[in-house]
Formats: C-alpha cells, sequence, structure tokens
C-alpha cells in the first residue's frame, strides 16, 4: 500500500512510478483529500498552514473531512518479468519504455503453411500480404515453430515437421506448393544441414526473405524486427543463433495459423 500525499512533488511522482513497476496484484496506491464545507474558503485553510480538524487554533476546521480516493495503476511488473527486465536494473524505465514501445507499434504476422500466404494483422484489420515460395516459407514457418533465436543447423528439425505437414496434407505439386516432394526434401537438406559449404545457399534464400518481407511491410524499422538475424553470441566465439528480435518473441508478434 502506497500513499501519494504529502511531501514534494518530486516525490509522489517517483512513488506513484515506483508502484507503477513494482506493484503487485494485491498492492495498490491513494491519495488523501479533504473535503471542505462550502462555507469554508479554501484559502482560509491555506493561511491556517493546513490546520488539522480539532486544531482549538482554528476552530473553522473541525467540520474538514478527510476523504481519500484509489489511484490507477497501470501494473508492468509482470510485463517486465515475461521480458526478463531486472527490476533492479538502473535503466530499468528506458528498457522497459522501449519494450513497450516496439510492441505497441509492431503489427502480427500469422504464415498458413497450408496456402504458403502470409497476413497481418493490426489495428483490428486483416492484411493479406501475398504468397511465399515455397523455399521462403520453410525458412520463416522453421523459426516461427522454434519460438527462439537457433543455429541454422538446430533450425533443421522444424523445417522437417513443415514437409511432413505438406505431405500429410497431399500438397506437394499443387497450385499451393509447387516442386515435388523430392525436389523440396532436397531443398530442405540444402538449407539446414551442417555443411558450411551450404552457409551461402542459406544466407541468399534469407536475403531474398528479408527483401520480399521489406516490400510487403514498408516501413524498415519494422521489417528489422521480423529479420533472421544474429541475435545471441559474439562472433568470436564460433556460429551466432539467428532469430526474430526479443520484442517480437515476447510479444508473441509471428506464428502459424491455428498455432
Amino acid at each position: 500500500m502506497a500513499c501519494i500525499s504529502g511531501g514534494r512533488k518530486t516525490m509522489s511522482s517517483c512513488l506513484q512510478q515506483a508502484m507503477t513497476l513494482l506493484a503487485r496484484p494485491k498492492d495498490w496506491a491513494f491519495h488523501i483529500l479533504l473535503w471542505l464545507p462550502e462555507d469554508l474558503p479554501e484559502g482560509e485553510v491555506i493561511k491556517s498552514q493546513w490546520a488539522f480538524p480539532g486544531d482549538d487554533r482554528h476552530p473553522r476546521t473541525t467540520d474538514i473531512q478527510p476523504d481519500g480516493i484509489e489511484v490507477p495503476l497501470v501494473r508492468l511488473r509482470s510485463v517486465a518479468q515475461r521480458a526478463k527486465v531486472a527490476l533492479d536494473d538502473f535503466g530499468v524505465v528506458d528498457i522497459l519504455g522501449a519494450a513497450l514501445a516496439d510492441l505497441a507499434g509492431l503489427p502480427e504476422l500469422v504464415l498458413d503453411l497450408e496456402t504458403l500466404h502470409l497476413h497481418k494483422l493490426q489495428r483490428g484489420e486483416r492484411y493479406d500480404l501475398g504468397k511465399l515460395a515455397p523455399k521462403d516459407a520453410l525458412i520463416l514457418g522453421a523459426y516461427i515453430r522454434a519460438g527462439r533465436p537457433l543455429l541454422r543447423s538446430e533450425a533443421r528439425h522444424f523445417a522437417r515437421h513443415i514437409l511432413e505437414r505438406w505431405s500429410a496434407l497431399d500438397l506437394y505439386s499443387t497450385r499451393e506448393v509447387s516442386g515435388s516432394e523430392e525436389e523440396l526434401e532436397g531443398t530442405w537438406d540444402a538449407l539446414f544441414n551442417n555443411r558450411a559449404i551450404n552457409e551461402d545457399e542459406f544466407a541468399q534464400a534469407k536475403s531474398k526473405l528479408h527483401r520480399k518481407l521489406a516490400g510487403w511491410l514498408m516501413d524498415p524499422e519494422t521489417v528489422s524486427h521480423f529479420k533472421l538475424e544474429p541475435r545471441e553470441g559474439r562472433r568470436a566465439q564460433g556460429p551466432r543463433a539467428i532469430g526474430f528480435s526479443a520484442a517480437v518473441y515476447e510479444g508473441r508478434k509471428i506464428r502459424l495459423v491455428n498455432d
């Protein structure tokens, strides 16, 4: 429980901000007000140096009654915890502010693996961005299903699940999924195997996918969140896991249809 009444303005402001960041569901903040009789001017109370009811020096303050209101809180504690932001970090306000700004401005992308169409959901509206090539859908779908940054080789079995789904739906060599099962098996193996020789092929396919996303989403800042880029580790430590931005994962801003 926190009372923001009294003290300097800075104290009240800081206390309310602390409650916004730290308050648990059962915690609350309130403010104390004074109810004045109609015939008691506020100026007279101020001149009395805010005498309390019962002050013998100011008998007219006897009828003043205290009142209180609950202060609404935008509780960010759970948001910070989901984003893995340390609440004792001195930069928590800036970090959390940036994270919220990212989440608020990002659309949601939804990939339909049966039609290979990518949809954008924003402000209650749904837009069909266009149809991906099977190779693009294989790469994007694998990293969506993984749900976290991965090495190229680690994404291999997630991409395999997509091939199995297409096979179960009998989508090979159709208008939806052009190419035979054998052709796409070869594509999958070339993109996601452990051989370093195929790094360039994967990089070229990824760049082509990024260009398509850039043309569809238009905004470079938005595109930067959905690009598959190195997100973890350092180059000197070897291959780096790639994935979407942290804001995309935390806000679940990209997903597969029916997931």
